[in-house]
């Protein structure tokens, strides 16, 4: 008796198992082809836009999107200007060369007080890529060296809050360092030449 009783209430625990189950993908089958149903070919007007982007790795997005068409199926078309840096590109759109930008947040706040009418849209990357490169000839084997040293970095760019903070949080300020305002190109020459002592930037 008892080993028929176990044998019904297994019986029942598979039944509401399988009923379960069942459920689920119900659910899960309906959910996707009514996402199927709403996703609906754009066929309104055709919007064309220029979009100012950071051509380096925090803004692959933008070129992911043109490249599998996600613009056009939207209804846009969209001309790319390629920037050596979010402060570039914000530039470009301040300058009127084009409709939207990508950017850094630190570049927006910086314009924001004499551009009043920039909006920021959206987030399309996060990154933590920014590096402090030093020339041990110069001198420069600790923090407090950094004193006194010409230091190159894209000003108005995330690098120059980046830098900022950094040395804040080792008991020095901007105002210990000579700051050399330089494209993130120029960078690489001006610390292998010698130009500057130091150089806080990004890959670029």
């Amino acid at each position: 008796m008892a080993e028929k009783k176990q044998e019904k209430r297994k019986s029942r625990v598979w039944i509401w198992v399988l009923v379960i189950v069942i459920a689920l993908a119900l659910a899960v089958g309906g959910y996707l082809l009514l996402g199927q149903r709403q996703i609906e070919e754009y066929t309104g007007p055709v919007e064309k836009i220029t979009l100012a982007a950071y051509a380096g790795d925090t803004g692959a997005l933008v070129y992911i999107a043109e490249d599998r068409g996600y613009f056009e199926k939207n209804g846009l078309e969209v001309t790319i200007k390629d920037c050596e840096s979010g402060k570039t590109a914000a530039d470009a759109l301040i300058d009127g060369e084009a409709d939207i930008s990508t950017s850094a947040g630190f570049v927006f706040v910086s314009n924001s007080f004499n551009y009043a009418d920039l909006r920021v849209l959206g987030t399309v990357a996060t990154e933590e890529v920014k590096e402090l490169v030093a020339r041990k000839d110069k001198g420069i084997a600790v923090i407090d060296d950094l004193i006194g040293k010409k230091i190159g970095v894209t000003k108005k760019s995330g690098a120059e809050f980046s830098l900022g903070t950094f040395l804040l949080f080792n008991g020095l300020s901007l105002q210990d360092v000579e700051l050399v305002d330089l494209r993130p190109s120029e960078i690489v020459e001006a610390i292998s030449s010698g130009d500057i002592d130091d150089a806080f930037t990004w890959d670029p």
